[in-house]
């Protein structure tokens, strides 16, 4: 009788890549939290890497009447981004035309 050959140890992988500092939105400097803990600051580069204008982020402030979080920012970052909203067309489909007989359905009838 012969005996098996050993068995072979199984290579395992690491579950997850070691990220690079800096890679990750949560470890750049303007999102990390402060040492010790707490919220992370809304600093003026934070709410320009968001997409987030000067006068759109005092709109922001207007509207919730306080310094909003991490997660209000960026939920107002991806509500006014130009590809999820129209702030960056309405200039162009100003100049369509709103009545005609190609027009299949003008501006005010669309509006729920």
């Amino acid at each position: 009788m012969t005996s098996k050959p050993p068995a072979r140890a199984r290579k395992t992988r690491p579950s997850a890549k070691a990220a690079k500092p800096g890679s990750r939105a949560r470890d750049s400097p303007a999102g990390k939290p402060p040492k010790g803990g707490g919220k992370p600051q809304i600093t003026p580069e934070l709410i320009a890497a968001h997409g987030l204008k000067p006068d759109e982020y005092q709109r922001v402030l207007d509207l919730i009447g306080r310094e909003p979080s991490i997660t209000e920012l960026g939920i107002f970052s991806a509500m006014w981004n130009e590809h999820c909203s129209y702030k960056s067309s309405k200039i162009h489909l100003r100049t369509l035309p709103t009545q005609a007989p190609w027009v299949i359905q003008g501006p005010a009838r669309t509006r729920a």
